[in-house]
């Protein structure tokens, strides 16, 4: 398959209803010739496709088609925005970089935490973290937070739209490891399941902040060999939709 980065275009789309049990996602990459999909439930390795086409006009068309499909069906926008630590050349930062090395490891740890909750993963390659509703970011995680106080207020009534719609777009964020049957119940349980899920956006968005820092920094370096860190200098980013204000803009 192409280069990702060269595509024409690229969508990320996610379906979450608590009703129907969905959870899942769809991206779509658009090339000259060709039009690249992956698809399938949150958490779970990507279903992949291929359509292959003559010119870029066909490819587009396929493209625009199978996107129209999707939203007809309920998908909307995927809000956006293994270490290999031995791998990056940390000698670049000059005096500073036993400082940042333990600060990339603060973030290590920090990940391995987040892994154990959510479909999440750290990209060391890239200085990102990373599923499959796309890269992980600090306006994600503030969307996310706003969703979460929706929660929080009203997860006392189970059966409430504005508790299921919450979570609805809680999870068109957070790739929480909700398995095949998507139980609000079982979610959130608690006041204390709720907190554990704040206290992970604390945790994420202060990997993020060092992350930032250390991104920063590699920008300023002196040093011309950058060869190990050249991933890091241009991270894939993926547009962000407007913030949800009002849980009745979410329906499904």
């Amino acid at each position: 398959m192409s280069d990702r980065n060269s595509a024409l275009r690229t969508v990320r789309l996610v379906l979450v209803c608590a009703e129907r049990n969905h959870n899942k996602f769809w991206n779509a990459w658009l090339f000259p010739h060709l039009v690249y999909v992956e698809y399938g439930r949150v958490g779970y390795a990507p279903r992949p496709h291929h359509y292959h086409y003559a010119n870029k006009t066909a490819a587009r068309n396929k493209f625009e088609n199978l996107l129209n499909q999707k939203l007809t069906k309920g998908y909307r926008d995927a809000p956006d925005n293994p270490t290999q630590l031995e791998a990056l050349d940390w000698g670049i930062f000059g005096d500073r970089a036993e400082v940042f090395a333990e600060r990339f490891e603060f973030v290590v740890e920090i990940a391995r935490k987040i892994e154990r909750a959510w479909h999440l993963q750290f990209d060391s390659r890239r200085g990102v973290f990373q599923s499959s509703l796309g890269q992980f970011s600090l306006s994600k995680s503030r969307t996310a937070r706003q969703s979460l106080n929706r929660v929080r207020q009203n997860y006392q009534v189970p059966n409430s739209n504005s508790l299921k719609f919450a979570v609805e777009n809680y999870l068109s964020i957070i790739p929480m490891k909700v398995g095949m049957h998507l139980e609000i119940p079982k979610l959130f349980p608690t006041l204390e399941s709720i907190n554990e899920q704040f206290h992970l956006l604390d945790e994420i968005e202060l990997a993020l902040d060092i992350l930032a820092e250390i991104r920063q920094n590699l920008r300023e370096s002196p040093h011309a060999n950058r060869t190990s860190w050249i991933d890091w200098e241009n991270p894939e980013i993926y547009s962000s939709p407007t913030p949800v204000t009002d849980d009745r803009q979410i329906l499904f």
